[in-house]
Parts: structure tokens; sequence; C-alpha cells
């Protein structure tokens, strides 16, 4: 009996879908995640929000990002609620002001690009027009936050979908999988919680930024110090 691995398949095997975790700005784990990643065109990526805030370099995160919507078809952007913060403090004092209070991360993105002034309309658009609040698939729902357990997709609200905790959740009506990022986990591990799997994985703090494999469970992780490992979500 030969094992053969995905890779040794080639472009026969089944696609695989990636869902990566909160990036906060942290543009060396993208770029060395990006490359670990046995990322095939068929393959689906997908981002789960928050790029922006935290770490040292949002604005290169997004350059990034949109040279990944320009180049790879099967890419979805979910919206944080950091980026919608982001959104927010361009034309709202009250946004502005909280976004550059005290461990939100506003005040590093804006040092990123050298002042609000030299904030490309190009990264607002990005934000705001290619972000969407999720994506659905035949057997998982992929969300930035958290879902409300008992309600269709189309009438979920902001609050739950961009800022409420995976932790808060229970079990979605429809039976399936909740992958979801925000609720940042210290230790480093994604948090599965069987019906719903949180990968943030504190990339900006002392963590890793990490892809997981909705297929096989898989999980592609990289650090700030551009260190890579794959553990599994079984582990």
């Amino acid at each position: 009996s030969m094992n053969f691995s995905p890779s040794d398949l080639g472009d026969s095997a089944p696609a695989r879908t990636y869902a990566v975790g909160d990036i906060h700005g942290c543009t060396h784990a993208l770029d060395t995640l990006l490359e670990f990643l046995p990322l095939r065109p068929q393959d689906t990526l997908i981002f789960l929000g928050d790029y922006v805030d935290r770490g040292p370099d949002s604005m290169q995160v997004l350059v990034s990002l949109i040279e990944l919507r320009d180049s790879r078809p099967n890419t979805v952007f979910l919206r944080g609620n950091h980026d919608l913060w982001m959104v927010k403090a361009r034309d709202e004092l009250e946004w502005f002001r909280s976004w550059l209070s005290r461990g939100v991360g506003g005040r590093q993105t804006l040092e990123s690009y050298g002042g609000a002034a030299h904030i490309p309309a190009e990264h607002f658009a990005f934000l705001e027009i290619d972000c969407r609040d999720f994506y659905e698939t035949d057997t998982e729902i992929f969300v930035h936050g958290a879902l409300e357990h008992d309600l269709d997709l189309e009438f979920q609200v902001e609050e739950w979908l961009l800022w409420a905790r995976v932790t808060d959740m229970q079990p979605h009506f429809s039976g399936k999988r909740v992958i979801c990022g925000h609720t940042s986990q210290k230790n480093g591990l994604p948090l599965d919680l069987e019906f719903a799997v949180c990968v943030d994985t504190w990339c900006h703090g002392d963590g890793w930024l990490s892809a997981l494999c909705t297929q096989t469970g898989e999980v592609f992780q990289s650090n700030k110090n551009r260190q890579t490992r794959k553990i599994s979500l079984d582990s």
C-alpha cells in the first residue's frame, strides 16, 4: 500500500480550502505563510479579516492582499472589525478617536503609511468593496467574528459577524461548521469547538499566523520572525 500525499498528485488532487486568521499588520508572517502553503490554482484561499492595526506594517499587508486579489482568482477576503474601524475612522471623528485609542492599533497603521493623508483610496476601496461579511460552502461558513446560531446568513447583523466571539456562539442551525478569526488564542493554537474553529492565533503578539486546511485539519503556521511549523487540529 503506497501512501501518496496530496502534493504528489499534482493538479488532479481535489481542491482544498485554506482559511487564514487575523494578520494585523504582520507582513513578514504573511509573506512567509504564502510561501509555506502548498497552494495550487484550484485551491480556495480565504482570509478571515483584521488585516490592519497593532502589527508594524498594515500598509504592506494591504498592498500584498490587493496584489493577490488581482492575480489569484480563487481568493476570498472577509471584513474584520479592525478593517471596518479603519474605514469608519476616515469619515467619523468618534471612530477615528477610538481607532487611535490604547490597544486598538490604529496608531501603528497610521505610522505604516506615514500619516492619514498617505493612505491610498485603493486601500479603503479594498476594505469597503472587495471584502465581504461571510463566505459559505456546502460544509462551512467563514466569518470574522461569529454567527447567531438560529439565523440565516442573510439576517446576520454586523455586531455578530464582525464583533462577536466564537466562545459566545452555539452551533449554527444549518449544521455547517463555522470557521472564524477575531478571538485571539494566545497559546498559538486554533480553538476547535468542533461546530466552530477559531484560527486567530495571535500573530501580532507572540503567536502565529495560521492557515487551516478545512478538508484535512492541517494547520500551516508562520510568525513575524519568519519561522514556520505545521500542526494538526487533531493533535
